[in-house]
């Protein structure tokens, strides 16, 4: 059984699973509350097939998750501008998989078992961040962008890059000590 089944009054439930994974659980009417290693508190309520779920994460409005997000957006779009617009599909579709798996291995990263798993994908993220902005860079001196349409979105590529850096740098700097 995937979830357990709602009881009326609250029941604490001990996870046998990894520590990594789950430390407790309290099943509370129709919503179910968990917290991880981490200390983040999910909710996740169950309305007949629908789920629903939010993190305590992804309550906060926290920049590097919504940067990547709009980030991600944009890349589609110029992946629609390059295939329509400049006839352009080798460097498009290899922009449009890295620069949309940047938001996606940050939002895994907080799906993470450990603290070395969540910094290990959001080393990931920098490199596919890294990859884009190369990308990016082929595609204005290959004259498929303008100047100004490469600074636009360029820019915005840097300051994740530059998100993820302090990021993975304070991970390393606390390794050290």
């Amino acid at each position: 059984m995937l979830w357990p089944t709602p009881v009326p009054k609250p029941a604490k439930i001990v996870s046998r699973r990894s520590k990594h994974i789950l430390k407790k659980m309290a099943v509370l009417s129709t919503a179910i509350f968990f917290r991880n290693q981490k200390s983040e508190i999910r909710i996740i309520k169950v309305f007949g097939a629908k789920v629903e779920t939010k993190t305590h994460w992804e309550k906060k409005n926290n920049p590097v998750v919504n940067k990547s997000k709009k980030f991600a957006i944009r890349i589609i779009g110029l992946y629609k501008y390059l295939t329509e617009k400049k006839q352009e599909y080798v460097i498009s579709k290899q922009i449009l998989r890295s620069g949309t798996s940047i938001g996606a291995n940050i939002r895994e990263a907080h799906r993470g078992y450990s603290d070395s798993d969540f910094y290990a994908k959001l080393t990931i993220s920098l490199k596919e961040a890294d990859e884009t902005a190369y990308w990016l860079e082929l595609l204005l001196e290959s004259n498929f962008l303008s100047l100004d349409e490469f600074d636009s979105i360029y820019k915005d590529c840097e300051e994740i890059i530059r998100m993820l850096v302090t990021i993975t740098k304070h991970r390393n700097h606390n390794k050290q000590e």
